[in-house]
């Protein structure tokens, strides 16, 4: 057997949504390929809830992408391209050819939502596009999001369309990005999360709105409150449950459940027991990661079920609503589970992983889906020990290294995670599968920073990036050193985002790496408060803005310690990033170049922050072979 070369990896066959269809014995689920022509197919499918009859659906959609079942079992609504746009269809589920439901010129965004009755259907839309090279206004503090634009050009109001006449009414005109609607149990109204207020400088905020469908008329619950992220009706029609933080700096608060009365605005937590809270932050370079992670709740007999990260396992939870707090796990630990639907009589429809194993489609304890099982079974399974690494100042860490087969030490690749203040968890990873298979050791940790060790084990690299984390990194190695798993003369650092801001510092500031991959770092705090989309992050962490605190900025920054620099290091940009712009990678590129220190740019076109996750397929290929290439020369 071999390891998993880029080739292989274009055989993963994902799911990135799935249900179950009420009243029947019934699920769906939507699934990605990638052929070896490097083109992506979408398509449709039901499956008997026994896991049997598993059968394609209405293959004349094209790209369909999220779908939902009607409340009386008879339809599914997709989410299809039409004519180069995004568009509601129709399917029957008991045979015949699906029909278009919406035909707006800007197109549909986001997932489509049954109303109880089934008569209606609730969705998001954009504004009509605003025409190209014409001179235009900023005014909103923040005007622009990485992987979506201007922000004016592509808020989302909510609408519902009608479906037997297919007439389209909008609810919502207020310039934010309203999406994610649930309808309340009489549908009379929808709660959805509102983001982006035009007016709002912070964006991290998200807040919990609900609107009349008769006529309109908004309001805002959670205001000033703190940020939600997911929402749902509670079957009294009186409360809404919703995962989020109140008001504070929420990319490190503990997440919670709580629950909100609609008409006294009286907010109560559910969680409050559990040690690190209810959020799932975990990272993987899957491009159906963003669709399988998005949080989510379904509430099924007066409890709510949502998945939760607790360290490195994602779990699916069962949360009471009601009298005392419980929270009972529904699945088990030593891998991770991403809630999709909870069937009326409580199986759990979930995408099951770990870092051996991609995502493949579990309904309670039966496997609907085994599409990667002969790739799995023709590719050598990386060995996994999980360590413990303690920093200098007495920081444990959780560290787990992957291992290609035969005697170490190997050499071996520190990869760090983005955030800093996501993870890395039981889910499988194609770059991590790539360097086992080119003959590298992987070593992944939650170092300080890391969600799902709690509020305060986040806050400890709360502007300290660099020599905080640093700490860490550098022990997760001596660990693997002592573990007799890496080799410590052919070391090698990449990370992405924060990962790659971590990797410009340790390849600056140590020696010990003998190449270094950084994929769209931040390395001048400076440059990136003036430049990327979320300035007020950049504000912050370091404690105000680049006039009030230079020198901080300077010694926080990557960039200042480049000269010192002598790891060959290859950074991977892509070229439409509004998180960490391409800017970043080029200031401390050229300082390199100006040194003669072995340095190359990979440039990715059409690709936003996350591309070489979920860009354009041959992004995602070209970043696959660099970072293996890289290594191959500079550690093997």
């Amino acid at each position: 057997m071999d390891g998993m070369t880029p080739a292989d990896a274009l055989d993963l066959v994902l799911v990135n949504d799935a249900g179950l269809v009420p009243g029947r014995d019934l699920g769906f689920c939507c699934v990605v390929r990638t052929t070896r022509d490097l083109d992506e197919i979408r398509s449709l499918w039901l499956f008997g809830r026994d896991g049997s009859d598993r059968r394609r659906v209405a293959p004349e959609l094209v790209d369909p992408r999220y779908a939902a079942a009607s409340p009386d079992g008879r339809f599914l609504a997709v989410l299809a391209s039409a004519d180069g746009r995004d568009q509601i269809c129709l399917v029957p589920i008991d045979g015949g050819p699906a029909r278009p439901l919406t035909a707006l010129p800007q197109g549909v965004s986001g997932r489509p939502v049954w109303s109880p009755d089934a008569r209606s259907v609730a969705f998001a839309a954009g504004p009509a596009e605003r025409p190209s090279r014409l001179p235009y206004r900023v005014e909103r503090a923040t005007f622009r999001f990485d992987g979506l634009g201007y922000l004016d050009d592509v808020v989302t109001d909510l609408h519902v369309v009608d479906v037997a006449d297919a007439t389209v009414r909008r609810l919502t005109d207020d310039r934010c990005m309203n999406g994610d609607p649930r309808w309340s149990p009489d549908g009379k109204q929808l709660c959805y999360i509102a983001s982006f207020p035009p007016d709002r400088v912070w964006t991290g905020l998200p807040e919990l709105r609900v609107v009349s469908v008769d006529d309109g008329v908004t309001r805002t619950l959670t205001g000033d409150w703190g940020g939600v992220l997911a929402a749902e009706w509670c079957p009294d029609g009186r409360r809404i449950a919703f995962v989020g933080c109140p008001d504070g700096y929420f990319l490190t608060q503990r997440l919670d459940l709580w629950t909100l009365d609609v008409a006294t605005g009286a907010i109560e937590c559910r969680t409050a027991g559990v040690p690190a809270g209810i959020g799932l932050r975990v990272q993987a370079d899957l491009p159906v990661w963003a669709d399988l992670s998005a949080p989510r709740i379904r509430i099924r007999g007066g409890d709510a079920c949502l998945s939760g990260q607790d360290g490195g396992d994602v779990l699916v939870v069962r949360v009471a609503l009601d009298g005392p707090e419980s929270v009972v796990p529904l699945t088990s630990p030593g891998g991770s589970a991403y809630l999709l639907d909870v069937s009326d009589d409580g199986e759990v429809l979930h995408a099951a992983t770990s870092f051996l194993r991609p995502p493949e489609l579990v309904l309670g304890a039966t496997r609907i889906t085994s599409d990667n099982d002969d790739l799995v079974a023709r590719l050598v399974t990386p060995g996994l020990r999980h360590l413990t690494a303690t920093a200098a100042d007495g920081v444990r860490t959780d560290v787990w290294a992957l291992t290609p087969p035969g005697d170490g030490p190997w050499p071996t690749v520190l990869y760090i995670h983005g955030g800093p203040y996501g993870a890395f968890g039981s889910t499988y990873m194609i770059d991590f599968q790539l360097l086992v298979g080119a003959g590298f050791a992987v070593v992944a940790h939650n170092f300080r920073g890391s969600h799902g060790y709690g509020a305060e084990f986040s806050e400890l690299i709360r502007g300290e990036w660099g020599p905080a984390g640093a700490l860490d990194h550098h022990a997760a190695v001596d660990e693997a050193i002592r573990a007799g798993i890496a080799d410590p003369d052919r070391l090698g650092v990449c990370g992405y985002s924060h990962g790659g801001f971590a990797t410009c510092w340790l390849a600056g500031t140590s020696d010990r790496f003998k190449a270094a991959v950084a994929e769209n770092p931040v390395t001048s705090w400076t440059t990136s408060y003036g430049t990327n989309d979320w300035n007020w992050f950049v504000a912050e962490e370091m404690g105000g803005a680049p006039s009030e605190l230079a020198q901080r900025y300077a010694e926080q920054s990557p960039l200042t310690y480049a000269p010192a620099c002598t790891t060959p290091l290859l950074f991977v940009v892509g070229e439409n990033d509004l998180r960490c712009p391409p800017t970043e990678s080029e200031q401390y590129f050229h300082e390199l170049r100006r040194r003669g220190v072995p340095t190359a740019m990979l440039r990715l076109p059409h690709c936003s922050h996350l591309g070489a996750w979920d860009g354009p397929v041959p992004a995602r290929v070209a970043q696959n072979e660099a970072l293996v290439d890289w290594f191959t020369r500079h550690l093997s």
